[in-house]
């Protein structure tokens, strides 16, 4: 419920980097609904680069479960939706650890 009455977006995935979560935010931002996307490889519904180069951007999250914290993407990512529309969006990722420290998924956040 907190994560769904959430301003920013939320996309929750497994240690696989399969969706299990998105927020009505992230379903208006990413054009998926969380009943279409549930199970997908999380670059398929959360497309983004970087605007200066124009290639994917590079993933934080090896970053952000090492050092067992929060971490963003480069500044100018670019979000496109699943019809192909791009808009710039800033950006976190978290590791989500289990009660034994272990990775278990992990959470973005994003707004633009």
């Amino acid at each position: 419920m907190t994560l769904d009455s959430i301003g920013d977006a939320v996309i929750c995935t497994d240690t696989a980097d399969k969706i299990s979560f998105l927020n009505p935010i992230a379903e208006r931002m990413t054009g998926w609904s969380l009943k279409e996307a549930f199970g997908l490889p999380l670059s398929e519904a959360f497309r983004i680069m970087d605007a200066s180069t124009g290639k994917t951007a590079a993933d934080p999250i090896a970053k952000a479960v090492g050092q067992g914290r929060t971490t963003t993407l480069p500044a100018n990512c670019i979000l496109t939706r699943r019809d192909g529309h791009q808009i710039f969006i800033e950006d976190s990722v978290a590791p989500i650890l289990g009660s034994d420290g272990v990775a278990a998924g992990r959470c973005w956040c994003f707004a633009t």
